[in-house]
């Protein structure tokens, strides 16, 4: 939930070790199916023992929130993974509701997706990847008064972020990316906090940056979409067609409020082709910003 487009890097050293990057993208989700399940394309077989990427030339439609995650590989990749110092991606953002045309989970459908294509990019520069099941439990003021918006106490978020990173550092895995696509200031401060909070229980070092400005790539007519305008109805459209109803997408006029029906943009200008080499962009900024990371610690 934000209008595509910020980076503004904050940077937090706690001390040597694990590290921590939060990428904040710009749009959450359930589990749908999807059109090809992974491996079973013959044209994009998976690696023993690793999740399938997704196609460069193509998008698979209604991709599950776990596919591509360490969900799909049996426990001796994972072992050999964290041995060979692979980086860990870990989406996160909260489940809210969309207005009257989309469901409940673009922002943490964004952040997965553009975690599979920065994994991807990662993989031709070299610098291995994996992303974390995905923690859809976040932090979310903005949109409660709406149903379908859950509010996760601060708490809860930091504790489900400790875990994650303290299991997988107990595997051997030593730096860990946050993406996160959901704008609402009280999950950027929270997030920020819990952050620095894992960074001591773990001895990690930690970056933040968030990144739905510099970052993005431009889109024409959504500086003002904010939240489930015409950015994410697009996005939902060329990811979820499912998810999306676009005849009332198609019936709602552009409005500067969420009031009354949770929206704030322009849904009825989406366009999902238009908006897919934006979704590719966004994720080959935030593997551009991982690989700078990566190489600056390896010769710091």
């Amino acid at each position: 939930m934000t209008s595509p487009g910020f980076l503004r890097r904050r940077r937090t050293i706690v001390a040597v070790g694990t590290a921590v990057l939060v990428l904040a993208v710009s749009a959450s989700a359930f589990l749908v199916g999807r059109a090809t399940a992974p491996g079973d394309d013959p044209a994009h077989p998976a690696a023993a023992g690793e999740p399938v990427t997704y196609p460069k030339d193509g998008f698979f439609r209604s991709y599950p929130l776990l596919a591509e995650t360490i969900v799909e590989m049996p426990s001796p990749a994972v072992d050999r993974a964290a041995k060979d110092g692979a980086v860990v991606l870990v989406p996160l953002d909260p489940i809210e509701e969309h207005g009257p045309h989309l469901g409940l989970g673009p922002d943490i459908y964004l952040s997965a997706f553009v975690a599979r294509v920065a994994r991807a990019e990662l993989a031709g520069r070299g610098t291995r990847a994996v992303i974390a099941p995905p923690i859809y439990w976040a932090v979310n003021k903005e949109t409660l008064a709406w149903a379908g918006s859950f509010a996760v106490r601060a708490s809860t978020m930091e504790a489900l972020l400790s875990d994650v990173v303290g299991s997988m550092g107990d595997w051997g895995f030593r730096r860990f990316y946050v993406v996160s696509s959901h704008g609402d200031p009280e999950h950027v401060e929270k997030l920020a906090a819990a952050m620095k909070a894992v960074a001591k229980e773990h001895h990690v070092s930690v970056l933040q940056a968030e990144v739905t400005g510099e970052l993005s790539v431009p889109w024409p007519g959504v500086s003002s979409d904010v939240h489930a305008g015409a950015a994410e109805t697009s996005m939902m459209a060329a990811l979820y067609p499912g998810q999306v109803d676009e005849a009332t997408a198609r019936s709602l006029e552009a409005q500067s409020t969420f009031v009354p029906l949770g929206y704030y943009g322009n849904p009825a200008g989406f366009d999902p082709q238009g908006f897919e080499p934006y979704l590719r962009a966004v994720g080959e900024g935030l593997a551009d910003m991982i690989a700078a990371d990566v190489a600056g610690n390896s010769t710091s």
